[in-house]
């Protein structure tokens, strides 16, 4: 389903390689039990990456730090903190235009982070690019504080895949998807 782009693929939250990567992981879990380890001794080795990510509280929420230069930090939060709709108007949007850029860098900066923690976020220039495997164009670069990674920093900061795109709700706990700038097919 994946190299065909089939509807069921697409909304299945895998991505190329995963029924591989599923197998390759049962295996070795398989693998430990058999060989007197245990399943425990596997998954402290899978997650070493995550425990060494670096976490900050900032306006009652925790942010995961993906990265750090010049005395700056680039953060997301550890959930998804609302459900949005990216643009609820039908019709071609980008990032420049989109409903949820404004609430974002609007009513959510306001309302969200007090006088001290506004002095601590930056104005960042973001590029949008376009998507060249589908011809969309992405808009002009903006100006934010606050704002949602491209597919381009999720893949850097987050890992290839759609896994990438999967989130954990605030309120519910439950498995979401947490929104991109980029642009997809359509």
């Amino acid at each position: 389903g994946y190299d065909l782009h089939t509807w069921e693929w697409k909304r299945s939250g895998t991505a190329k390689g995963s029924a591989e990567k599923f197998v390759e992981v049962a295996v070795e879990l398989l693998k430990g039990i058999t060989e007197g380890g245990t399943t425990d001794d596997k998954e402290e080795t899978r997650n070493t990456t995550a425990t060494e990510i670096k976490k900050i509280e900032m306006a009652g929420y925790e942010w995961l730090v993906l990265d750090e230069q010049d005395g700056k930090a680039l953060i997301i939060s550890s959930k998804v903190l609302e459900k949005r709709a990216f643009h609820s108007a039908g019709g071609t949007v980008v990032w420049e235009n989109c409903e949820l850029r404004d609430y974002l860098n609007g009513e959510f900066y306001e309302k969200t982070f007090s006088t001290a923690e506004k002095a601590k976020i930056l104005e960042t220039t973001i590029e949008n690019k376009s998507n060249s495997q589908y011809g969309i164009a992405g808009g002009s670069d903006t100006t934010d504080k606050v704002f949602v990674l491209s597919l381009n920093e999720a893949e850097k900061y987050m890992g290839d895949g759609v896994e990438l795109l999967r989130g954990i709700d605030n309120e519910t706990s439950e498995v979401t998807w947490w929104h991109l700038r980029s642009p997809g097919e359509a």
